[in-house]
């Protein structure tokens, strides 16, 4: 798969979780840091990587070789999410839907009480006993209800790890992952401020502390780069999860009353954006004066960037094209093809005022996938599935 990060180094491998999926405990506190080069100064590798990173995504990249799924016809798949009222999971189970309506399968979508542990091991039972020929999970750790993931299989239903993390534990013959990658996303973010500050951007993120992979976000996709990259920049911490989530304003607000310089805040994921927006205007800020970048690219914000109202940045990635390849990604364990390496997720792109302009920033636009190139992914997959 083509990496949209081409770059002398290399962040972590994607080690993640969606943020809005899961919820954790603990308090929030703050952390400071400031960076080591050239102050001042934009490094030619930043400046390629945020231009190489909002480039339109225009081929298809098959993410393995064409499969014969002639023999798949009826049965049923389940698709379990934290919670089915959250729009995102839902645009994710009904997109499945879609995919395996093809087929001639029925696919049952299994709230789990907000990714707790005795509702994934609920619905994964659920999913045994109806004898179900495949599960895709959606920011689900396996540790979440390891017990459960063990009957799964035990059972020999092949299981597909969806927004977790891009390798991991499990027979590869029955079990993949697929994910786009949280840490490349947040640096694309931390990139385009150290290009629209020229090399002095005094960055706030939020720090997604979840779980234990989804501070790597921060951490590797902000602090990190910041201090390699960019001498004149700084980063402060807050860390942040749906427990505490209500205090986000007053720690943005604190943040921003202390620093006058910190014109940049990554917000992470896009439901944390509202709370990082209001924080910075009981600090007294505007949209002209301060930046918000944020991951996940939901219509919203795209219209936020779109008229310059907070938003800055948005590292995006489409959740239909997602829901796709988590399907290809079942079939092949259906049809005995075991899991490659790492799957390289392709259809991300970072949007700034620079590229927003002249997308449809309309439903239809953000459903049918215009706004990262003209890569047809659905007829992709069908060739590649015998069913065109």
């Amino acid at each position: 798969m083509l990496n949209r990060r081409n770059r002398s180094r290399e962040l972590l491998a994607a080690c993640t979780v969606l943020a809005l999926t899961l919820v954790g405990c603990g308090s929030t506190k703050t952390d400071s840091g400031s960076s080591g080069d050239a102050k001042g100064s934009v490094p030619a590798a930043v400046a390629a990587a945020v231009k190489w990173a909002g480039q339109p995504i225009d081929t298809f990249a098959a993410p393995g070789p064409a499969i014969d799924t002639s023999k798949i016809t009826g049965g049923k798949v389940y698709v379990i999410v934290p919670a089915l009222e959250v729009q995102d999971f839902s645009v994710v189970a009904n997109e499945i839907k879609t995919v395996f309506s093809r087929f001639g399968v029925d696919v049952e979508a299994c709230g789990t009480t907000g990714g707790s542990p005795d509702g994934v091991a609920n619905c994964l039972q659920q999913a045994i006993n109806a004898k179900a020929i495949g599960i895709v999970t959606v920011g689900i750790t396996q540790n979440t209800a390891p017990s459960a993931i063990a009957a799964v299989a035990k059972a020999g239903i092949p299981l597909v790890n969806g927004v977790t993390t891009s390798s991991g534990p499990g027979d590869p013959k029955l079990v993949s992952y697929v994910t786009p990658n949280f840490v490349k996303l947040h640096s694309w973010l931390t990139d385009q401020f150290i290009v629209d500050s020229k090399g002095s951007a005094h960055v706030l993120a939020m720090r997604t502390t979840s779980n234990d992979i989804t501070p790597a976000w921060a951490n590797d996709g902000v602090v990190k780069v910041l201090k390699d990259d960019c001498g004149g920049c700084s980063s402060k911490v807050i860390d942040v999860n749906t427990v505490n989530q209500d205090k986000i304003p007053t720690e943005v607000s604190t943040s921003l009353v202390a620093d006058s310089s910190m014109k940049y805040i990554v917000a992470g994921t896009n439901n944390y954006v509202p709370d990082v927006v209001s924080g910075a205007q009981a600090a007294g800020r505007s949209a002209t004066n301060t930046q918000v970048g944020t991951v996940g690219g939901s219509l919203a914000v795209m219209q936020q960037l779109g008229k310059s109202q907070w938003t800055g940045a948005v590292a995006a990635f489409s959740l239909p094209a997602l829901s796709w390849y988590l399907s290809d990604s079942l079939l092949r364990l259906m049809v005995g093809q075991p899991r490659a390496g790492a799957l390289d997720f392709p259809f991300q792109r970072l949007f700034t005022s620079a590229n927003v302009t002249g997308l449809d920033l309309t439903q239809k636009g953000w459903s049918n996938g215009s706004w990262y190139g003209k890569a047809d992914y659905v007829d992709g997959f069908l060739k590649l599935w015998g069913k065109k």
